[in-house]
């Protein structure tokens, strides 16, 4: 469906977690229900595919991407059918590490959020206790100082992720007199002494487990307390919010998966001789269902465009999450019933979709306190404010979700960039000012294109480049009718155009938005890389850049690879190609499924800046991808840019991560 909020980038993103969730997660639905547990395989493959770290630092080995890819991610896991798996992954991302990624220290970012995002540690929130669920402020476990440590005694319940999670995230007292001023968030690992975790069993919600925890004398390193002491109920009043966008997210896909599945036993199951999709009753019911969960995700996707924006949207995070969690119930409800006896089996999936969607009005936060933040809103002109935009945060306000502080996202890129030459410059206006040397008339004879840039930050500015009869002209400042607009921040593209970041990347974390993808990848093919001598001042120093039409900066000089035997050329020259300072401490096998007129089966694999290719496909593949054979000689030989048949599907990858920092280790051949 068209929509306002998703660009083919986040589609792209959204096949690969499908076919994930299809291949890798839907057929061992049974297995995971019966077990009450989730396979610590299955965490580890979804931090190798990216998964667990999109909205996070790339510092961290997150993806630093939009929220909409969050928003993709979250679909999709709801439509697995599972609403186990569903939250104990969105707890673990969303809950577990946000407060370690918002507040919390280097050192406690590179102890639990870095192992978090690669799947090697699994996280839980615990704030509820037998005596304090939606009363934060009544909590009674205590944190008491005791030189370099904390000494934490109390307990906690209902907590997801606590049986098999490796640490918490711990809402205690560090100040009993003083109420909700007096709450911190502190990180125990959950093989600490005197900390024990009981298994809760319940109504739904199988696959994931649920704990009481309690905590006898359980001493923690005082470095484990997130941001300030004290302040642990503002983060938490912070997260809320998230918490409850999360919610409806995942509650408007489920019904959205839940629509879909009764659908289809409506056009197949008869009586009376005919479908029973032919009965309008049942037609007027489902036509009501659908309308309904449309206005919910409706207004679920504008509460995640103000989230995404930095406002604090507690209003419209809890509306959402208090429409959809009681839609939720109704559509199942409704939706069971059309299946008449079936309905009631645990061997139909809509049964287990009945069971685990009643939880949702209760879970961060029952729907009757939705309404009351609502109503006092509405009334009483309540206003709430981001706990993170002061160190001291109001005890009457509650906030809403948003990334750090800019002050926390100062983090350096993963892969060090070099520095550039004198001759480089650090405007995006210099930049512009050069096109017209970069245009290669022979690609773009007969092309006419008016691309506006709108660049901001202080080195930024909007320019309009225009292509015409062979010619190109840049304009500062916007002119014309525009067949693309291309937004970024002045060190995005700075670092694009000089070969500090790969295009591909920027474009799929967001951090270049199009508005016409296909007008783009065909708009940076007229140009060459930068060089040194387009610029005015001579450099003695060579600068390694790429324009955005370039995956890599320096070309291999190389035989141009046709004809019988090309395939075998290519994958033996590709040791000669390694970027050995970039692939240090890279390790990654890659299967190519080769087919058509020039077939083949190889394996690339990468280890410690070496690269080994063969014939035949050898080991646990990273990544695998399948293309003809004379489509993979077109993009290699620059005959094919390789968005291009990504984007047309000619290409297909399982793991897009894994194979554009693939790409981005080897240099491009030279015709």
């Amino acid at each position: 469906m068209k929509s306002q909020y998703f660009t083919q980038e986040h589609e792209i993103f959204r096949n690969s977690v499908r076919q994930f969730i299809q291949k890798e997660v839907i057929p061992h639905t049974d297995a995971w229900e019966k077990a009450r547990e989730i396979p610590r395989s299955v965490w580890k493959r979804m931090g190798e595919l990216g998964f667990l770290g999109i909205s996070y630092p790339e510092r961290f080995g997150g993806s630093d991407a939009d929220f909409f890819f969050s928003v993709v991610f979250l679909e999709e896991l709801a439509l697995s059918g599972m609403g186990g798996f569903s939250t104990a992954v969105s707890v673990h991302q969303y809950m577990a590490t946000a407060h370690i990624a918002s507040a919390g220290s280097d050192e406690l970012k590179q102890k639990y959020l870095v192992p978090a995002i690669k799947g090697e540690k699994i996280g839980a929130l615990a704030v509820t206790e037998p005596g304090a669920g939606s009363d934060v402020s009544a909590i009674r476990t205590k944190a008491v100082r005791d030189g370099d440590e904390y000494v934490i005694n109390g307990s906690k319940i209902f907590i997801s992720n606590g049986v098999y999670g490796d640490f918490v995230t711990l809402a205690c007292k560090t100040n009993s007199e003083a109420g909700a001023g007096g709450i911190s968030l502190i990180v125990v690992d959950t093989n600490a002494p005197g900390f024990k975790a009981s298994k809760l069993e319940k109504m739904g919600l199988h696959s994931s487990d649920t704990a009481e925890l309690s905590f006898d004398n359980v001493r923690v390193p005082a470095s484990n307390l997130i941001g300030q002491e004290n302040s642990g109920f503002y983060y938490i009043m912070e997260s809320f919010q998230l918490e409850r966008l999360v919610a409806a997210i995942i509650s408007c896909s489920g019904m959205v998966g839940c629509l879909d599945m009764t659908m289809r036993y409506l056009n197949e199951r008869e009586a009376f001789n005919r479908p029973l999709a032919k009965f309008q009753v049942i037609r007027h019911t489902m036509a009501d269902l659908a309308s309904q969960v449309e206005a919910a995700r409706q207004l679920t996707y504008h509460t995640c465009w103000l989230h995404a924006e930095g406002s604090v949207a507690t209003r419209e995070c809890s509306m959402a999450k208090l429409y959809a969690t009681e839609l939720a119930k109704k559509v199942a409800d409704e939706c069971l019933q059309f299946f008449g006896g079936y309905g009631y089996m645990d061997e139909y999936p809509i049964s287990r979709m009945y069971r685990d969607t009643r939880v949702g009005t209760i879970a961060g936060g029952a729907s009757a306190i939705m309404r009351e933040i609502i109503a006092k809103m509405m009334f009483d002109q309540i206003q709430y404010q981001s706990a993170y935009q002061s160190d001291q945060a109001t005890p009457a306000k509650e906030s809403a979700p948003r990334k750090a502080e800019a002050s926390q996202k100062t983090e350096a890129p993963v892969t060090p960039a070099k520095p550039a030459s004198s001759a480089v410059p650090d405007t995006t206006t210099a930049l512009f000012d050069i096109l017209p040397k970069r245009f290669q008339p022979e690609k773009a004879k007969t092309a006419t294109m008016t691309v506006h840039f709108k660049i901001s930050g202080e080195k930024g500015g909007e320019h309009t480049v225009i292509v015409a009869q062979g010619k190109c002209s840049v304009q500062h400042g916007l002119q014309g009718e525009s067949k693309c607009l291309v937004e970024t921040d002045a060190q995005t593209y700075l670092d694009v155009e000089l070969g500090k970041m790969e295009a591909a990347m920027a474009f799929m974390t967001g951090k270049i938005k199009v508005n016409n993808l296909q007008a783009m990848m065909q708009f940076v093919t007229w140009f060459s890389p930068v060089t040194p001598d387009m610029f005015s001042t001579q450099s003695t120093t060579p600068v390694q850049a790429t324009s955005t039409a370039s995956v890599s900066a320096t070309a291999t000089p190389a035989p141009v690879a046709t004809g019988t035997g090309a395939l075998d050329e290519l994958f033996q020259g590709l040791p000669s190609r390694l970027k050995t300072e970039k692939s240090s401490g890279v390790n990654m096998i890659v299967h190519f499924n080769l087919s058509g007129a020039l077939s083949g089966k190889y394996t690339v694999a990468v280890k410690n800046g070496e690269c080994h290719t063969q014939q035949g496909h050898d080991g646990e593949p990273t990544c695998v991808v399948d293309v003809e054979g004379q489509t993979y000689l077109d993009i290699e030989n620059g005959k094919l840019e390789p968005q291009m048949a990504f984007m047309s599907g000619k290409l297909k990858v399982s793991n897009i991560g894994a194979m554009m920092q693939f790409a981005s280790l080897f240099r491009k051949i030279q015709g």
